[in-house]
Formats: C-alpha cells, structure tokens, sequence
C-alpha cells in the first residue's frame, strides 16, 4: 500500500494510525500481517501498535505478511501476492 513520503519530520503525509485502523475494521488482520519497507529500515511505534519492517528482497519469502506499506515504488515487481 503506498503511502505519502514524510513532511514536518513525521514518517508520512498519510495518517498511518487512520490507515492501519480502517484495515483493522474492514479485515480484523493479525498485526504481524502488516509491514512497512520505508527507508527508515527499523520498527515503527504508531499510537495503537508497532509497525515492523520488512526489507523488500524480503517480502516474498515472509508468509505472515499481507499488506507492505511504502512510499516509492520500491517493492520488487512480482511481489504482488493475493490470499484469502
């Protein structure tokens, strides 16, 4: 899911609280089905939960995750994996 890049020394434009809240409501996803690939490269502490990374040579071979948050299209192609 990409997100919009910092401003005002805040990691996103993009309310990532709001966002991770809306997934949560729609999909009730586990929070380690959440990751981030921002260049920050280390976990993120949002208000309601701790955003991990995950490094994008990494993402394929990680089975628990579901949605990456980035901001530039900096995820391999191919990565693009659907499961219900």
């Amino acid at each position: 899911m990409q997100v919009q890049d910092r401003s005002d020394g805040k990691i996103s434009k993009t309310d990532l609280n709001e966002a991770i809240r809306i997934i949560n409501d729609v999909t009730q996803m586990r929070p380690v089905s959440l990751a981030h690939s921002f260049q920050e490269g280390s976990t993120i502490n949002l208000q309601d939960c701790e955003l991990r990374y995950l490094s994008p040579p990494d993402i394929e071979a990680d089975s628990d995750v579901r949605i990456v948050f980035f901001k530039r299209a900096s995820i391999p192609a191919g990565i693009v994996r659907v499961q219900k």
